[in-house]
């Protein structure tokens, strides 16, 4: 199992060109078949540049990976040509490959997806976490613990790359409360945390109309 996190930076980026990308994805969305992978979420954020979109595909292995991804780029087909559609709206683009790090199990992020239909979730928080390869397995151990009493629905390593950032997604804001004080419960977790992951940054992501994590 592979999952591709792809963004997408839009030129312009104002909220007409996210309209366009919402037709544009609708179209592909009509060329694509299982073969192409299955989105999982699809969302925009300002985390890092304006309206920069995020979509989260999952894959069976890493041939249905490269055979997908021959298939998109061919552009004399109507599947390629709604692809270069995309590009037209996003030319700056960037993707990480990424495979299941463990505590948290692809169940529970279908479970997700299934709950946000009866009631969606309306914001997901994106972690990056910098966690040192010796320590990735005390860093599994911590969330195996823990990560049945928390909204953590997905846990991955890149493939390729950065082997030391982990990614977690989080259902809902986890900081949607403000500022609260530390707490006993909180302290029990972060402090073992930092221990393991020194350095983390988050981002907020708000679906976009075609996710299926709502």
């Amino acid at each position: 199992m592979f999952l591709l996190l792809h963004k997408f930076r839009l030129e312009p980026a104002t909220p007409a060109a996210r309209d366009a990308f919402v037709e544009a994805q609708s179209r592909l969305a009509e060329e694509e078949s299982p073969k192409d992978g299955r989105l999982l979420g699809a969302w925009f954020t300002n985390g890092e540049w304006y309206s920069e979109i995020v979509h989260l595909t999952l894959f069976d292995s890493m041939d249905a990976f490269a055979a997908a991804n021959t298939r998109r780029h061919a552009i004399d087909t109507p599947l390629g040509q709604a692809v270069s559609a995309i590009d037209e709206l996003a030319p700056t683009q960037s993707s990480q490959l990424l495979t299941d790090l463990g505590p948290v199990t692809l169940a529970k992020l279908d479970a997700a997806i299934a709950a946000s239909r009866e009631e969606p979730a309306g914001v997901y928080t994106l972690a990056l976490l910098d966690v040192p390869l010796p320590k990735r397995p005390q860093f599994c151990d911590l969330f195996a613990a823990v990560g049945d009493g928390l909204p953590i629905i997905g846990c991955w390593y890149s493939v390729v790359g950065d082997h030391n950032t982990i990614i977690d997604l989080w259902s809902g804001d986890t900081e949607r409360f403000g500022f609260q004080p530390t707490s006993p419960a909180l302290d029990s977790f972060f402090t073992p945390l930092r221990e393991i992951a020194p350095h983390e940054r988050v981002q907020r992501l708000h679906p976009m109309p075609y996710s299926p994590l709502r």
